[in-house]
C-alpha cells in the first residue's frame, strides 16, 4: 500500500483524505507522540474549520451588537464608550481571522485521548491497521499494464474485457485519456469531487494543488451546455482550469484488439483534442 502510494500517488486511503495516514494518526492520538514536523491534512482541515466557525459566530455577534447600538443611538450618533466597545470587538474579530491563515499548531502537547472502541483496535502486535488503499478501475488497469501489481485469476486483457462489459465504452475512453496524460508526465487522480473525470497534478497531491480538471467528452455525450456551465462553476470555485478532452477513434479497432490482444496498437488508434473552457464574463471582456 505504501509502495504504490509513494511511487505515483495511486489510489486513496479509505480512512484518509488521500494519503493513507490512518494508522499514524491513530498511533499519535493514543500514544501522544506527535512530532513537531508532522501535520496531517485531516488535522489541518479540522482545526481550520473550527477557527472559521468561531470567526463566523463572532462576526454575527459583532454585527448584531453594531446594529443594536446604532438603532438606540441618540440622534444617530454613537457615544465614545460605544465606539470604543465596537473597536475592541472589531479587533478581536480581525485577530481571529488572521489566526485562520497562520500555520496550524501541531498537536504535540495533547494528552492521549482514549475511547471505548479504541481497545478493540489493539492486539498483541500493537494497533491493527484497518485502512487499505482503494484504486480506481482505470488505475488498476494502468498498474496491471505496467506489471506493477498482480490480481489473482486476472491479467490485463481479461480484466479490461470484463470492465468494458460492465461499464461500457466509457471505461475505454477514460483509460485512453488516463494513459495519455500519464505518458506526458502528469500525476493523474480521479476528479469526481470536482465534477470531472480526472485532475492533473504537476508533481502530486503532497506538493501542490491540481492545476487542471479533465472532462472526457465521447461521441455519444449527452451533457448539455448547462451541464458544462455547472461543471465550470465548480472547477473555477477551486481555482482550476477546465479542459474538455474530446476522444475520437481513427477506426474501430476493438474487435481487432479482442483477437490480437495488442494493447499498444489499440491505444495508438485514438485521437485526443483538448479545449480549455473559460466562462465568459462581460465585465472582463473588451470588444
Amino acid at each position: 500500500m505504501k509502495f504504490i502510494w509513494a511511487n505515483g500517488f495511486y489510489g486513496k486511503g479509505i480512512l484518509s483524505r488521500s494519503e493513507p495516514t490512518w494508522l499514524h494518526r491513530m498511533e499519535n492520538r493514543l500514544k501522544s507522540k506527535h512530532t513537531n514536523d508532522v501535520s496531517y491534512s485531516e488535522e489541518v482541515t479540522s482545526q481550520r474549520r473550527q477557527l472559521r466557525d468561531a470567526w463566523k459566530k463572532q462576526r454575527q455577534e459583532y454585527l448584531s451588537l453594531e446594529k443594536s447600538l446604532k438603532l438606540n443611538a441618540v440622534n444617530g450618533e454613537l457615544s465614545n464608550s460605544e465606539k470604543i466597545l465596537l473597536d475592541k470587538e472589531r479587533d478581536k474579530l480581525t485577530q481571529l481571522k488572521d489566526s485562520i491563515n497562520k500555520p496550524v499548531q501541531k498537536s504535540g502537547n495533547l494528552k492521549p485521548i482514549w475511547r471505548m472502541e479504541d481497545f478493540e483496535l489493539i492486539d498483541g502486535n500493537g494497533i491493527k491497521d484497518l485502512e487499505y488503499l482503494q484504486l480506481d478501475p482505470v488505475e488498476v488497469l494502468f498498474l496491471l499494464l505496467l506489471q506493477t501489481i498482480e490480481i489473482p485469476n486476472y491479467d490485463f486483457h481479461s480484466l479490461f474485457l470484463e470492465l468494458v462489459e460492465e461499464y461500457g465504452d466509457s471505461i475505454i475512453t477514460n483509460f485512453v485519456v488516463y494513459y495519455h496524460y500519464k505518458s506526458l508526465g502528469w500525476c493523474v487522480k480521479p476528479g469526481l469531487k470536482f465534477s470531472c473525470d480526472w485532475v492533473l497534478y504537476s508533481r502530486g497531491p503532497p506538493f501542490s494543488h491540481a492545476e487542471f480538471s479533465i472532462k472526457v467528452v465521447n461521441d455519444d455525450e449527452e451533457d448539455t451546455l448547462i451541464d458544462y456551465s455547472a461543471i465550470s462553476r465548480v472547477v473555477s470555485g477551486v481555482k482550476k482550469s477546465l479542459v474538455l478532452c474530446f476522444v475520437d477513434q481513427v477506426h474501430n479497432g476493438w474487435k481487432e484488439y479482442r483477437d490480437t490482444k495488442d494493447i499498444w496498437k489499440f491505444l495508438s488508434n485514438w485521437r485526443i483534442n483538448e479545449v480549455v473552457w473559460k466562462r465568459w464574463a462581460p465585465s472582463r471582456t473588451r470588444m
